[in-house]
C-alpha cells in the first residue's frame, strides 16, 4: 500500500493528467486550456490526501501558452563559394561547414518538429554570392530565397531583406542567424511541444529588446580594472533576436560595410550599445547572465571580471573550454558556434538530433567515430 500511494499520490496524479491532456490537445493553441485544467485540478485538495503546495498558474503557463497573434521574420545569412571558386576572405566559415550548418537548420529549424508554422514565421535565406548547393524548401509559402552579390557583409544583406520583406508592419519579432552556428537543438522533453523561435521571443519584453545566444564582454585584463570603462559589451551577432521597437533602434547599425572590423565595431557592438543607450536591457541564453541588469554598470563590470579570469578570449566565451572551463552545451544555447571547431559532443548531438531510424549506420565504428564521420 505505501508503494501504491507513493506512485499514485496527488503530485503524480497531476503529472499524469498533464501528460494526458497535452497529448489529447496536441496543438499549441490548445495547450493553455490543458494547463489551466491541470492547474485547477492541482489547486483542488484530493480527498484523504495532504493538499500539495499550489504552483501559481503564471509559473505553469508562460512557455506553453501560445503567443498573441504575431509573426516572426527569420533572416538566415548564407555564403557558399561556387565549385572551383575560392572562398571569400570575408567569410570565417568554410564552405563544407556552412553547408552542414545550413542543412541542419533546414532539417530542424524549418522542417523539424519544433519548427514554427507558416502562420508563425517567415524564413528568408539571403544567399550572398547567389549560390547554394543545399536544397532549400522554397516551395513552402513561408520560405523565400533572396540572392545578392557578396558585398557589404552580413548586415548589408539583412538590411536588404528587411527592405524587401518587412513591409507594412507585418512582423512583430525578428531573428537574424548566420551560417557560423548550428541549431536549433531541442531536448527530447520539448519535442513537438513548442517552436524553437518561441524561446527567443519569450525573452523579449517591455524591458529587454535584444536577445542572443551569448554575451561578449569584449575586454581582456581591462575587465579586471575597476576604473576601466566597459563600452563594448554586446550580444554576439551570429544570432540576434529583437522586436519591432528594438528593430527601430538598431536599424541604423544594419548597414553595408567594406571591412570586417568596421562591421564588428559599427555593426555588432553598436547594436547592443544602441539598445542600452535607449534604456533597454539585453539578454542571452548564457545561464551565467540569467536575469542580469546590464544597466547596472558596477555589477556588469564585476561579472565581466569573472569572465576575464577564465579561458575566454578577450571576453568571448565561444571557444573550447572558455565558458568557465566548459564548452557551451547546445541545450543551453539552442545554437552552437561551429566555425571555431566542432567538438565531439556537438558531433554526437548533431547525429542524435535525427530519430534513430534516420541515422546512418555505424557498422563497426564506435558511436563517437560515427558522429565524426557524419560531419566530414
Amino acid at each position: 500500500m505505501p508503494l501504491f500511494a507513493r506512485w499514485f499520490g496527488p503530485g503524480n496524479v497531476v503529472i499524469c493528467c498533464a501528460v494526458i491532456l497535452l497529448l489529447a490537445y496536441g496543438h499549441d493553441e490548445n495547450l493553455r486550456s490543458a494547463v489551466e485544467i491541470v492547474s485547477r485540478l492541482y489547486l483542488r485538495p484530493l480527498p484523504h490526501a495532504v493538499s500539495p503546495t499550489p504552483i501559481p498558474t503564471p509559473l505553469l503557463t508562460p512557455l506553453l501558452t501560445p503567443l498573441p497573434s504575431t509573426r516572426v521574420l527569420v533572416v538566415y545569412s548564407y555564403y557558399e563559394p561556387r565549385p572551383n571558386e575560392e572562398i571569400s576572405h570575408q567569410s570565417s566559415t568554410s564552405g563544407r561547414l556552412a553547408k552542414q550548418n545550413l542543412q541542419f537548420f533546414v532539417d530542424h529549424g524549418v522542417l523539424g518538429s519544433n519548427s514554427p508554422s507558416s502562420d508563425q514565421a517567415t524564413f528568408v535565406f539571403v544567399l550572398n554570392g547567389g549560390y547554394v548547393s543545399i536544397r532549400i524548401p522554397e516551395h513552402l509559402e513561408h520560405v523565400h530565397i533572396m540572392k545578392r552579390a557578396n558585398v557589404g557583409l552580413e548586415f548589408c544583406g539583412i538590411s536588404q531583406a528587411l527592405d524587401t520583406y518587412d513591409v507594412q508592419g507585418r512582423y512583430t519579432f525578428y531573428i537574424f542567424v548566420n551560417t557560423s552556428i548550428r541549431g536549433p537543438f531541442m531536448p527530447n522533453y520539448m519535442a513537438h511541444l513548442v517552436a524553437w523561435t518561441t524561446f527567443f521571443q519569450r525573452m523579449l519584453n517591455s524591458n529587454t529588446k535584444l536577445v542572443g545566444v551569448s554575451i561578449n564582454c569584449h575586454c581582456g585584463n581591462e575587465c579586471l580594472d575597476a576604473l576601466s570603462p566597459l563600452q563594448n559589451i554586446h550580444v554576439q551577432s551570429f544570432l540576434l533576436a529583437t522586436d519591432s521597437v528594438g528593430l527601430a533602434i538598431i536599424r541604423p547599425a544594419l548597414q553595408c560595410f567594406d571591412a570586417k572590423i568596421d562591421a564588428v565595431d559599427h555593426g555588432e557592438v553598436a547594436i547592443s550599445r544602441l539598445i542600452l543607450k535607449e534604456g533597454y536591457n539585453i539578454a542571452s541564453m548564457d545561464k551565467f547572465w540569467f536575469g542580469h541588469n546590464f544597466s547596472d554598470v558596477r555589477s556588469t563590470k564585476k561579472m565581466c571580471g569573472s569572465v576575464a579570469k577564465t579561458n575566454a578570449f578577450n571576453g568571448d566565451m565561444q571557444y573550447q573550454d572558455a565558458y568557465f572551463g566548459m564548452t557551451h552545451n547546445p541545450f543551453e544555447s539552442v545554437f552552437i558556434k561551429t566555425n571555431r571547431g566542432v567538438r565531439a559532443g556537438h558531433s554526437l548531438y548533431t547525429r542524435w538530433s535525427d530519430v534513430t531510424s534516420e541515422r546512418k549506420e555505424c557498422g563497426s565504428l564506435e558511436e563517437i567515430e560515427c558522429a565524426a564521420r557524419d560531419i566530414e
